[in-house]
């Protein structure tokens, strides 16, 4: 085959496997130990594409994480798979940046394609919730007279919706703080004395 010995018995069988796609030459002799003779034959091996595989193990991220499935590029036999998955917003390579909203489970499926054949699998992905801390803005300086009233917005959110709770240190004799409307409209009020010259 090829011009290489693969036999000398009189019956047999050759396995072309999935490399020797292709034209390919098979001679055989025939001897009697004083004449010889030969045929050739020409074997045209069709390439078959063999389905795209994977193994994918459950996954565990947390929120704000990047997944990624690395899943391959090219089958056993090097021709391109494309992918679609069902059930999580990856992208058409796998990967997937969670965002802090996405904390759950979900089962995903993904199908790879050759375009000969379809290979699918389910994954199960698990994204954790992570607490982000609170936001506060206020303003890096005050300014108040002597007998007026200071009216401090207290600006304060978290961006998971968790219930916030305000306290303070330091604060100066007569403050007032007022809390309305879940976490809004937060007022720090004081009217300093006419002696108070600190700041």
């Amino acid at each position: 085959l090829d011009k290489e010995i693969i036999s000398s018995e009189p019956a047999g069988e050759y396995y072309f496997n999935f490399s020797t796609a292709g034209e390919h030459s098979l001679e055989v002799k025939v001897s009697d130990g004083d004449k010889e003779t030969s045929k050739t034959w020409t074997i045209q091996v069709e390439d078959v594409k063999r389905p795209p595989k994977f193994n994918l193990l459950p996954i565990t991220s947390t929120e704000g994480e990047t997944i990624n499935l690395n899943l391959p590029a090219k089958d056993m036999d090097d021709n391109e798979v494309t992918y679609t998955f069902d059930g999580a917003p990856f992208d058409d390579s796998g990967v997937w940046k969670t965002d802090y909203n996405d904390a759950g489970k979900y089962t995903v499926k993904v199908v790879a394609s050759n375009e000969a054949h379809e290979y699918s699998q389910e994954v199960k992905i698990t994204v954790l919730d992570k607490d982000r801390a609170p936001k506060l803005e206020l303003e890096e300086t005050v300014y108040v007279n002597e007998g007026e009233e200071l009216k401090l917005p207290i600006k304060s959110y978290d961006e998971d919706g968790d219930k916030l709770e305000i306290s303070f240190g330091n604060l100066p004799a007569g403050a007032v703080f007022s809390s309305k409307n879940k976490n809004k409209d937060n007022i720090l009020s004081w009217t300093p004395s006419y002696d108070a010259i600190a700041k």
